[in-house]
């Protein structure tokens, strides 16, 4: 045994340098490609130093930041982004109107970071009805129906929109059950929804997601160097090729997008579509009592609207979705109320195009610039049929008090 131990500790006596050096030139290798990546190309992962558009807000948990401009890494490269000084993404705008007004309200996909800035609704609505229609945005990123609904009621109301356009995104069900760091809304034992986690207490900057910390700045490279890996891995394993040698699927729970396209509901299925339902109505009743127009449009999701994925997730998870489920329901649900409601899905499949075409590369929910377009026209076609813009010349409402 001591000479075996004694041989292995010449040998590894022997390498120890060579390996060392080995090591240390491709840990230098693999910094020098990360901060030339990162600094010279400018490649930056999705959502890289959100608090630079982001702070705490009491009122949603956060909201952007006043007059703040740059660049947003998201699923389609780099976009130029500024707010104006009420924090919203958009044009300087005035409290104060003097022709119609359209407010856009939503999370991410009303928020068109994604986009080219001239190809942004806000701005493309404007263009189409020749400058008579002042069209302001509220979207925030990450937002869900309750935080969109609260902004607008708290704020929003204060810019005297005539019609309001409220665009669902698939992930509001799931992110309007969310607790952690904003609102939230329950229904009670009447039926009715009742408020809480309202105001919203301030994290401290460790636990906020908005607010970068700049304690130990290596370790902290090294762990977003760690969930970058992390995430090629998962990319990688649920790709098609891959997953088909390694027979790996997603959970169907870690698809929570999926969830609302299952034909059958469980009990969380039936609360997550119920509470989003029940924000949607009050915030019809809201936007109503003001006198102000309410139009619901659904949004874009790449799955439910491209038959080759809709083949792999039957392949994968069998045959449990209905894909035109969610459309079904906002429409039956609208019809009810008396809702004007449009689907984005419904009108790209009537026009042939494919969900594909209107979505950044493996983003699936957010639009590119021809889905922004497709968006535009679609609410200019749709207030147009209502009849809604016969009266753009003139001011039609005051602000509240």
């Amino acid at each position: 045994m001591k000479t075996n131990s004694a041989r292995w500790q010449r040998i590894i006596g022997r390498h120890y340098a060579k390996v060392t050096i080995l090591l240390a030139s491709l840990l230098i290798t693999l910094l020098f490609v990360e901060l030339t990546i990162f600094h010279v190309f400018d490649i930056k992962p999705p959502g890289y130093r959100p608090e630079r558009f982001f702070i705490f807000s009491h009122l949603t948990g956060v909201i952007h930041k006043p007059n703040a401009e740059g660049y947003w890494y998201g699923s389609n490269g780099k976009q130029h982004v500024s707010t104006n000084s009420y924090g919203f993404s958009d044009l300087p705008r005035e409290v104060s109107k003097h022709r119609t007004r359209i407010a856009l309200i939503g999370d991410s996909t009303t928020e068109f970071w994604e986009v080219d800035e001239e190809f942004r609704p806000q701005y493309t609505i404007e263009k189409m009805l020749e400058g008579k229609v002042e069209a302001l945005n509220f979207g925030v990123r990450a937002y869900g129906t309750d935080q969109s609904y609260l902004l607008f009621k708290h704020i929003g109301i204060h810019f005297s929109p005539d019609i309001v356009v409220y665009l669902f995104c698939i992930n509001d069900p799931m992110d309007n059950v969310r607790r952690s760091g904003k609102p939230y809304f329950i229904v009670n034992s009447d039926g009715k929804l009742v408020l809480k986690g309202y105001p919203v207490s301030m994290p401290s900057s460790r636990s906020n997601e908005y607010i970068e910390y700049s304690d130990f700045p290596i370790l902290r490279r090294i762990d977003r160097s760690l969930k970058d890996v992390s995430f090629i891995y998962r990319e990688l394993r649920t790709h098609p090729g891959i997953r088909g040698l390694t027979g790996y699927h997603m959970p169907l729970d870690a698809n929570f997008e999926l969830r609302p396209y299952k034909k059958s509901y469980d009990e969380e299925d039936l609360d997550r579509m119920q509470i989003t339902l029940k924000l949607i109505l009050e915030l019809h009743r809201f936007v109503s009592s003001y006198g102000a127009k309410f139009l619901l449009v659904e949004g874009l999701y790449e799955p439910a609207g491209n038959p080759l994925i809709q083949a792999e997730l039957v392949k994968t998870y069998g045959d449990v979705f209905d894909f035109e489920k969610v459309t079904t329901i906002l429409e039956q649900f609208s019809t009810t109320h008396g809702i004007e409601f449009e689907s984005l899905m419904r009108i790209s499949q009537n026009q042939g195009i494919v969900a594909s075409e209107l979505v950044p590369h493996r983003d699936g929910i957010h639009m590119n610039n021809q889905g922004a377009i497709l968006y535009a026209k679609t609410i200019v076609a749709k207030l147009r049929s209502m009849n809604w813009l016969e009266d753009s010349d003139n001011v039609t409402r005051q602000s509240p008090e």
